[in-house]
């Protein structure tokens, strides 16, 4: 019994320490990405606003494919997959050479936000599971 309480103990604190760094990393990565597109590509606020909001708006098709992908993987091998896609997605988000384009930071951003809120939201539904015990 006292093994299986640190077990459920482990998960929740787990997924709780993703969810901390789900939100600095979103929130850092939006904020900076606003900084860039108004700075350095000199975009105006309203199509600032208008272009991260869309980036989250790609929730919607990843939530489609969790949906659709759901049968064919287990659940933690589909966090793993998020937050793989996640730490890939990174590479658009920097300036290679003067290689960068706002277009690319927008790519970035739009995978990286929806895979790291999926992937956020499926751990905390297991750690709802292990919560009670």
């Amino acid at each position: 019994v006292v093994q299986n309480h640190q077990r459920h103990r482990t998960v929740v604190c787990s997924c709780l320490i993703l969810n901390f760094f789900r939100s600095f990393v979103v929130s850092g990565v939006e904020m900076a990405s606003a900084l860039l597109l108004e700075t350095k590509f000199e975009w105006k606020q309203r199509w600032v606003g208008i272009a991260i909001a869309a980036c989250f708006l790609c929730c919607i098709p990843m939530r489609l494919m969790d949906g659709l992908l759901r049968a064919r993987m287990e659940l933690v091998s589909w966090i793993y997959l998020l937050i793989y896609i996640s730490i890939c997605s990174t590479i658009f988000l920097f300036d290679f050479g003067g290689a960068s384009s706002a277009l690319l930071l927008l790519l970035g951003d739009s995978i990286l936000f929806p895979s790291m809120y999926q992937a956020e939201a499926l751990c905390m539904g297991i750690a709802q599971q292990h919560a009670v015990p």
